[in-house]
């Protein structure tokens, strides 16, 4: 995973969606959870697939090299809340050829009058 971004604005009561993009990894099966992050919380918490909530994990698709695969999962908020507002979210990849996860965090959420926002991006090496 090389490098990730975050919304650059938020509104409470607006939908938002981050994305988490996992690339050039083989095999193509992998995990991916959500985790949120309260700002002055000790540990970050796993996100529920609900309501407010929902989990899109993707699915393997081949790379453009032929010998890796890429995947896209995203998490859309259907209605930020106010305490997701500082909040930061966190993609968290499980792989067969890692030891360990990995992470990349979104910085905290802002709010501004506008519901713009970008993706929120990341990308593995294949390892």
């Amino acid at each position: 995973m090389s490098e990730i971004s975050r919304p650059r604005s938020v509104t409470a009561g607006r939908e938002v969606t981050l994305s988490c993009h996992i690339a050039r990894h083989f095999p193509g099966e992998l995990k991916v959870t959500w985790l949120q992050k309260q700002k002055r919380a000790r540990d970050p918490v796993p996100v529920q697939d609900s309501p407010k909530c929902r989990l899109l994990p993707g699915r393997a698709v081949p790379a453009g090299d032929g010998k890796s695969f890429q995947q896209e999962a995203r998490l859309v908020l259907t209605a930020v809340e106010e305490k997701d507002l500082e909040a930061e979210f966190i993609c968290r990849v499980e792989h067969v050829a890692l030891q360990t996860p990995i992470e990349r965090q979104s910085r905290e959420l802002r709010e501004s009058g506008e519901s713009r926002c970008v993706q929120l991006r990341e990308a593995r090496r294949k390892q």
